[in-house]
């Protein structure tokens, strides 16, 4: 498998990089470490943007509508949302609650909505419309910690990746975003380290954990429809945007691609590194990964 480039991360990163996207069509990828987010160009490799805050290890990255990345970050009080590309800041969304601290944050495939979380002093979260920057939706949270999530197009459902805590296991859960009620799948363990992804039309939800509990399941029932693809021991997987395609580590250095729906690994390649976090695109035609070193390496999977 060929890698494209390998896109050096300017300056001195601080520790690993602790966020990796990529658009649905491959064509643009960026990266955060400890307080630096940067954007590349792909094909070229050429950098769009970098910036520095001391905010950014609070941010979120997230793709939006016309697969542009967003950055999304606490702005008193709420909620900002910066076009990477643009290099400038689209919509402030507002979340007045007293001592406010923002946990998480994702915006919908489509990039029609946002949602946040909150742990400190009650577990809740609220989505807003991209639009209008109205809010849709506040409820509180079931039991546990957010740790990731995902949000169905239209930002209807909002799914999230529970960490047990006082004795609870870890799971997911599925919220429907008006009525605030939520239904609990099957328990996935240590699902922080996992990923989530609906598919375009918000009807399933595929999760990926590390320890072959990658599985479909029905957005309206709970039902698995698929389920234990993938390879026991693989941290940090990655989803494509639509859910249907598992990018997985197995061991220090391999990658291993495969379609969730048949369980056929349709790729399987050795780095030359050890992987930290990979991003996958819609389409399943790019792959970027990065380990420890500060560099990010975006690899062409498309069919020989």
């Amino acid at each position: 498998v060929p890698s494209l480039f390998v896109l050096p991360v300017p300056g001195e990163p601080i520790g690993a990089i602790d966020d990796l996207v990529i658009a649905p069509d491959g064509s643009t990828v960026a990266a955060r470490d400890y307080n630096q987010v940067h954007a590349w160009e792909s094909a070229s490799g050429r950098r769009l943007n970098s910036f520095s805050h001391e905010i950014w290890m609070e941010s979120h990255l997230s793709v939006g509508k016309d697969g542009k990345i967003m950055l999304l970050y606490p702005a008193f009080p709420g909620l900002a949302v910066h076009d990477l590309a643009a290099g400038k800041s689209i919509r402030q969304l507002q979340w007045e609650e007293p001592d406010l601290v923002i946990d998480a944050a994702t915006m919908a495939s489509d990039g029609s909505a946002v949602a946040a979380w909150r742990t400190f002093k009650g577990s809740r979260a609220r989505v807003w419309d991209m639009a209008s920057g109205n809010e849709i939706a506040t409820f509180a949270l079931p039991a546990g910690r957010p740790i990731t999530g995902a949000l169905s197009s239209g930002g209807r459902h909002l799914a999230l990746a529970v960490e047990g805590v006082a004795g609870l296991p870890s799971g997911v859960v599925i919220v429907d975003v008006k009525s605030g009620r939520s239904t609990e799948l099957a328990r996935v363990d240590a699902c922080a380290r996992g990923a989530l992804a609906f598919t375009a039309d918000g009807k399933r939800l595929a999760i990926a954990g590390p320890a072959r509990t990658s599985r479909i399941v029905e957005v309206s029932t709970g039902r698995v429809l698929v389920e234990d693809r993938g390879n026991p021991g693989s941290d940090r997987p990655a989803l494509s945007g639509d859910g249907k395609t598992l990018a997985q580590r197995v061991g220090l250095g391999t990658v291993e691609v495969i379609d969730l729906e048949s369980g056929r690994r349709l790729r399987s390649f050795d780095l030359e590194q050890s992987v930290y976090r990979m991003a996958l695109s819609t389409d399943a035609r790019r792959l970027a990964t990065t380990g420890m070193g500060g560099t990010v390496t975006v690899w062409d999977l498309s069919p020989a």
